[in-house]
């Protein structure tokens, strides 16, 4: 999948942050892609924008508008200044992750049916529920009753976990469908 030009961003700003890395700037962390072979999948990315002077403003200003959009933050003290992905970033760079994944078909035409009864005091939760359940690849069969051919059940495990609605989501392996 071929991202745009902030969510490659994101994205590698959330790869340095999971491997512990501190940088003054975003430049100077790109700089850094090339002798780290954690970060190689950023390796080209990143060569391309150091090559082009006028990435530079522009990573500046895509940095500046995650900063308004709520996805990073800008942490400033004497001896660091850096950035953190907030919990907006986190899930956007979730998000990004799931529609980058190689998704495979279930065998023997199988599918897999996501039955939900989420009440309306997690209404944020269902609805964050239901875009990723379409990002997964998942149609619509209903409104709380969605199917995909896709091997999935992992990541809508997590989701379940990390949305806190496991006890209102039915999951089932459907061998056969008549229609």
């Amino acid at each position: 999948m071929k991202y745009s030009f902030t969510d490659n961003l994101l994205l590698f700003l959330s790869d340095i942050r999971d491997l512990n890395m501190g940088f003054k700037s975003v430049n100077s962390a790109m700089l850094y892609v090339d002798g780290d072979p954690r970060l190689h999948k950023h390796k080209i990315w990143a060569e391309k924008c150091i090559q082009e002077k006028k990435n530079k403003k522009k990573i500046n200003s895509i940095v500046h508008a995650l900063k308004i959009r709520g996805y990073i933050k800008i942490i400033k003290n004497k001896n660091y200044h850096g950035y953190i992905l907030t919990s907006i970033g986190e899930s956007k760079v979730g998000c990004l992750k799931l529609k980058g994944m190689q998704k495979k078909k279930l065998p023997n035409d199988q599918l897999l049916m996501v039955f939900f009864d989420i009440p309306e005091q997690k209404r944020k939760a269902r609805d964050a529920f239901r875009g990723m359940l379409k990002v997964l690849s998942f149609e619509q069969l209903q409104k709380s009753i969605w199917v995909t051919p896709y091997n999935v059940l992992k990541e809508v495990k997590g989701l379940l976990n990390e949305y806190n609605i496991k006890q209102y989501v039915k999951l089932l392996l459907v061998k056969e469908f008549f229609e």
